[in-house]
């Protein structure tokens, strides 16, 4: 479903027009922390519900939010669990009182409420969220994408959220990044807006500092409106260089501290290839994938064609959309012939399937491999991610993976210039694969080679890390898993009879509508790790980044930890890497409304994220248990999850009821 985000009021979205939106980002290393802010001015004569829309990259952590209503007052967002959130705004819009409530309803679409909103108010919206740059497939690159559904203008939500109608007119947009890489900017560039860029301070002034080619500022050139999303490219020596990142927290009424580390990996090591494989392309050819998308397809699939290993390789094409259907009955041997036949076949693909039913054609294809289920095998999905039935598609891929003893891997080619990131990131985490992305006019012959020679390589498993910890503390190790439920014991001998007629007997409670079990959580491990499902975690490939996050709680005067070390193996030998670790410190991580430093809410967001792939791993609802876990993630380290939300309330202002609420 095709969204505009924006503020609403009873569905009239003129009432509060869109005035200006700025951003400010300050990327450090692969880490990006934004600051969005949007001024509307209201042009309604009665006190109103609005609505704002907006989605965000798909491991993005909300992790402050206010708004300043009339340059008077500012109603700074406190994260509760969501229901409790939820009634806090209920209950002070109908007391009169403005109120803001922001809530996550899927990893990339979040929706803040503000209510009693007075007629003539401006309100000045500020949200400020962190996440990763996601891997460009090149060692010296790295591409920030701002989309401008974050300083709304397009994107896609569930149908459960309401539908606004497209702003009107060009609306001004600044944006100003500042950069501190590690290594020597050689270069930034983008091809979808004209930036102005000074390498060698973050001011876009002159300055008398010393130049530092580790430094830059990038601002758009004037005269430029929210009409595309906004791609930098950014060249850097030494991005793929080894690099953890420590920040300590004071616990509060505790002599303990926690130390959050960022541990980023891009491996380099001899590939080792897989002496006999099946590859098998899966196609979207949905109707969302016409125009550019399938060109880009095509033209994709022809290089991939032809990147496949000469010996022991046998192959097969499938299309799906509404339907599923294959270009061969079975996979077929890899040669000149049936290469030659392929690329005739995806000469000829439009994107004329309808509808975009992944689920069903990934299990299609896994059908296809129920004879050689237990053989190694690399199936490349190539779609542009739009179906908003993730946990079904999560579970699928799971569950094929499981049942093939690891033999099978998932990759992933999200294509487009608009990609649900949920939705590739997903499979390929799901698959224990990897994911790239491509856009409709880029030319992607390098990252092609690379997803490619990526599924040809054997792939380091069992890995771990050596967070340097003392071993009484590794022992406190937390794995995400649910414990199991001790059932009660239904025995006849164990049951009591029940009177038929009880004068002491309770009436059934009068609160009706679903309600959270009570869970009581035993206190948080000494150390916590994300990824980390079962016993290691996921498999390193060559060339693609892997990003390990952990908090470890230790007393106040230990010292910060100097060395981690990655470890796993390959083909039956061990691999290994010792890594320094640098203070956070060491950057200027700019100003922060944030309850928790940098590093901290980054790690938190990747601990959520793992409980939430478990849960649609297994296909069934988060158990009790995982929701308290995501609750006092979201809490302790101030982020919006799928269990917790902003809620702000104007304990100052003149109340004034709400003439109608938004439906």
């Amino acid at each position: 479903m095709s969204l505009q985000c924006g503020i609403i009021a009873n569905g009239k979205r003129d009432v509060y027009p869109l005035v200006t939106a700025t951003c400010k980002v300050s990327v450090v290393d692969v880490n990006v922390h934004a600051k969005l802010r949007q001024t509307y001015v209201s042009t309604s004569s009665e006190a109103e519900e609005v609505v704002y829309v907006f989605p965000l990259p798909a491991d993005a952590a909300v992790c402050a939010f206010s708004a300043v209503i009339d340059a008077t007052r500012t109603i700074r967002g406190e994260v509760k669990e969501r229901h409790q959130a939820k009634r806090d705004y209920d209950e002070a819009v109908s007391a009169g009182k403005t109120a803001a409530l922001l809530e996550q309803h899927s990893t990339q679409v979040f929706q803040v409420s503000l209510g009693n909103l007075k007629p003539g108010q401006t309100i000045v919206v500020d949200i400020e969220f962190v996440s990763l740059i996601a891997h460009a497939g090149i060692f010296d690159s790295l591409r920030l994408k701002l989309p401008v559904t974050v300083a709304p203008f397009y994107g896609t939500a569930p149908s459960t959220l309401p539908s606004i109608p497209r702003v009107a007119g060009k609306i001004p947009f600044e944006l100003d990044v500042s950069f501190q890489m590690s290594g020597n900017i050689t270069a930034i560039t983008s091809d979808t807006h004209p930036v102005s860029v000074r390498v060698g301070s973050l001011s876009s002034e002159g300055t008398t500092a010393a130049f530092d080619a580790t430094l830059a500022h990038v601002s758009l050139l004037s005269h430029t409106f929210l009409d595309a999303d906004i791609v930098l490219e950014v060249k850097c020596a030494g991005l793929d260089a080894p690099r953890c990142t420590v920040q300590r927290l004071s616990i509060p009424d505790s002599d303990d501290v926690t130390d959050a580390l960022s541990l980023t990996l891009v491996p380099r090591f001899a590939a080792v290839p897989v002496p006999k494989q099946e590859y098998i392309f899966l196609v979207d050819r949905s109707g969302s994938m016409d125009g550019g998308r399938i060109a880009a397809v095509r033209n994709a699939l022809q290089i991939m064609l032809r990147s496949l290993p000469s010996k022991n390789s046998t192959f097969n094409v499938f299309s799906f959309g509404q339907r599923c259907d294959s270009l061969w009955p079975e996979a077929v041997a890899y040669n000149k012939d049936s290469v030659e036949q392929a690329s005739t076949y995806v000469e000829s693909m439009s994107a004329n399937y309808d509808g975009t039913e992944i689920a069903h054609a990934l299990t299609t294809v896994f059908k296809s491999r129920e004879r050689t289920l237990k053989e190694p095998a690399a199936v490349f999905l190539l779609t542009d991610g739009e179906s908003w039935n993730v946990k079904n598609v999560f579970k699928t891929v799971a569950d094929a993976v499981a049942a093939s003893d690891k033999a099978l891997r998932v990759f992933v080619l999200g294509v487009g210039d608009q990609v649900s990131t949920e939705m590739c990131d997903g499979i390929a985490r799901a698959g224990r694969g990897v994911v790239t992305y491509v856009r409709e006019r880029e030319k992607p012959d390098a990252k092609l080679v690379g997803l490619v020679k990526a599924a040809r390589s054997a792939l380091v498993q069992d890995v771990s890390v050596d967070w340097g910890v003392p071993p009484e503390f590794a022992d406190d190790f937390e794995v995400v898993d649910s414990p199991s439920v001790p059932t009660a014991d239904a025995s006849p001998a164990a049951v009591a009879p029940v009177s038929l007629f009880d004068p002491g007997a309770k009436a059934l409670p009068e609160e009706l509508g679903p309600r959270d079990e009570q869970v009581s959580l035993p206190p948080f491990p000494r150390l916590q790790q994300a990824p980390m499902h079962a016993d290691a975690l996921p498999p390193l490939y060559p060339g693609f980044r892997c990003n390990v996050f952990a908090l470890i709680r230790q007393p106040r005067d230990a010292p910060l930890p100097q060395r981690v070390a990655i470890r796993g193996m390959l083909l039956g030998s061990p691999a290994v890497l010792d890594v320094p670790v640098v203070a956070a410190s060491a950057f200027d991580w700019g100003d922060s409304g944030a309850k928790a430093p940098f590093v901290h809410v980054l790690a938190a967001r990747a601990l959520v994220q793992d409980i939430e792939d478990l849960t649609a791993s297994t296909g069934a609802p988060p158990s009790g248990f995982a929701k308290a876990k995501i609750v006092r993630l979201g809490t302790t380290y101030g982020i919006a999850t799928s269990q917790t939300s902003f809620v702000a309330v104007d304990e100052f202002g003149d109340p004034e009821p709400l003439q109608e609420r938004h439906k």
